[in-house]
C-alpha cells in the first residue's frame, strides 16, 4: 500500500494556474481603477446629508428638507441605511474612507459575479477575458452610491439560487436588509418569483425538480414578507414600482 504525500495532497487540493493569475489581475486592476478615480457623483452630497440628518435627529425626516418645490410632500427614503453606513464611513475616514467604500464594494460584487462564471464556465483563461470584458462594460456605473449595495446583494442571491443550492433560505434575511439599503430589492422579488415560476413549469412537465420548485416557493414568498420590514411596511414596495415608471427614463440609476 502506498501513501501520497502532504505535498501531492496540496497539488490535488490547488493546482496554480495562468487562469488564477489573470483573475487576480482582473480583481485587483478593478479595486485600482476605482481607487484612482475622484469623487464624481453630484448626488453623493445630499445622500450624505441625509444620513448625517438621520444620526443627528435620531429618525428618518417625513418631509423633503431640500426641495422647495415640493414643501411638505412625503418622502421616502428607501435607502436610509446606505446613506447612514456611508454617511459614517465618512466621519471615520473622511472622503477618502468613501471612495475606498466603493471600491471594496466594486471588488466584492465582481468577485461574487466571478465566482458565477467560473462554476458556470469553469476557471480558464477565456472565462475571465469575458469577466473583464463584463467588468468593465459597467464602468460607467462605478459610482459612490446606495445602488452599489443593489448590485452586490443581487449578485449574492443569483449565487444563492444556483445550482439548487440549501443555502437559498439565506435569501429572506438578506432582502431584509436588502429592503432598507436601496429601492431596487424590487428587482430581486421580481427575479426571485420568475425563477419560481420557471422552475415550477419545470417541474410539472417532468424536466425540473419538485422540491426545488416548492423551495423556492416558500423561499421566494418569505423574501417578499422580509422586504416589508422596513420603516415605510409594504409601502416601500409600492413606492419603488412606481418610482420607477416614473423616473426610469432620466435616472440612469433606476434605468439601469
Amino acid at each position: 500500500m502506498t501513501t501520497a504525500s502532504p505535498a501531492a495532497d496540496t497539488d490535488r487540493r490547488f493546482s496554480f494556474t495562468p487562469a488564477h493569475v489573470v483573475g487576480f489581475a482582473v480583481v485587483g486592476s478593478i479595486f485600482a481603477k476605482s481607487m484612482a478615480e475622484k469623487l464624481a457623483e453630484h448626488d453623493m452630497w445630499w445622500h450624505l446629508k441625509t444620513g448625517q440628518l438621520i444620526v443627528s435627529t435620531h429618525h428618518l425626516p417625513s418631509t423633503d428638507p431640500y426641495s422647495f418645490t415640493v414643501v411638505g410632500k412625503h418622502w421616502v427614503l428607501s435607502q436610509w441605511l446606505s446613506e447612514v453606513l456611508v454617511r459614517g464611513i465618512q466621519v471615520l475616514l473622511g472622503l477618502r474612507g468613501v471612495i475606498v467604500w466603493r471600491s471594496v464594494m466594486l471588488v466584492a460584487t465582481y468577485s461574487v459575479i466571478a465566482w458565477l462564471f467560473v462554476k458556470l464556465g469553469g476557471n480558464n483563461l477565456s472565462t475571465w477575458a469575458l469577466i473583464a470584458l463584463a467588468a468593465y462594460a459597467g464602468v460607467p456605473a462605478w459610482i459612490e452610491r446606495p445602488i452599489l449595495f443593489s448590485f452586490l446583494i443581487f449578485a449574492i442571491v443569483l449565487a444563492l439560487t444556483l445550482r439548487q443550492s440549501r443555502r437559498v433560505w439565506l435569501c429572506i434575511p438578506l432582502f431584509a436588509l436588502w429592503a432598507n439599503l436601496h429601492g431596487l430589492v424590487i428587482l430581486g422579488i421580481g427575479y426571485m418569483f420568475l425563477l419560481t415560476a420557471t422552475e415550477t413549469i419545470k417541474a410539472s412537465r417532468g424536466s425540473g425538480d419538485h422540491a426545488w420548485a416548492r423551495r423556492l416557493d416558500t423561499v421566494s414568498l418569505g423574501c417578499l414578507l422580509a422586504t416589508f420590514l422596513n420603516p415605510y411596511g409594504p409601502k416601500l414596495i409600492t413606492y419603488s414600482f412606481g418610482l420607477v415608471k416614473t423616473v426610469s427614463s432620466t435616472a440612469s440609476e433606476w434605468a439601469s
